[in-house]
């Protein structure tokens, strides 16, 4: 039942809604994809973008962490944490999806702007997310 919730977390409200309906423990439960590789519902609601399926699982009482407040737009949490941590911008989230890409989900497109590119430490820019060019289709990280 946690492999499916994860799942569906990814794509489905309402089957997500009716799992957690059914069994409220799943709200914060995690599935090992292999290798380490640890997913929640709003892991995948937070990589695909699905910001439905994310406020639903938040607003149940599911942990948020970074990487769903840059899916998000939260900019107001994210900038604070990386200012203070700004090694969390190299941090990989599930699948080892990074920050920035997450954050991408938000623009649904390129980030072009340099408002959006600052909020990434220059030091990680190149070193991390420059392999990630393909999964976001980012000229501005491509080009970095």
């Amino acid at each position: 039942m946690v492999q499916e919730f994860v799942r569906v977390g990814h794509f489905d409200l309402d089957r997500t809604k009716t799992l957690l309906t059914q069994e409220p423990g799943l709200l914060n439960a995690t599935w090992d994809w292999g290798g380490g590789d640890w997913e929640t519902a709003l892991g995948g609601a937070g990589h695909m973008g699905r910001k439905d399926i994310a406020l639903f699982l938040i607003s149940s009482g599911a942990r948020m962490d970074i990487f769903h407040a840059a899916m998000l737009g939260r900019l107001d949490i994210v900038k604070p944490v990386l200012t203070a941590f700004p090694n969390l911008a190299a941090s990989k989230g599930p699948h080892g999806i990074p920050l920035i890409a997450h954050a991408q989900k938000v623009a649904k497109k390129p980030l072009p702007s340099s408002a959006s590119w600052n909020l990434f430490p220059s030091q990680h820019r190149r070193s991390t997310f420059t392999r990630w060019g393909h999964a976001i289709r980012g000229k501005a990280v491509a080009r970095v």
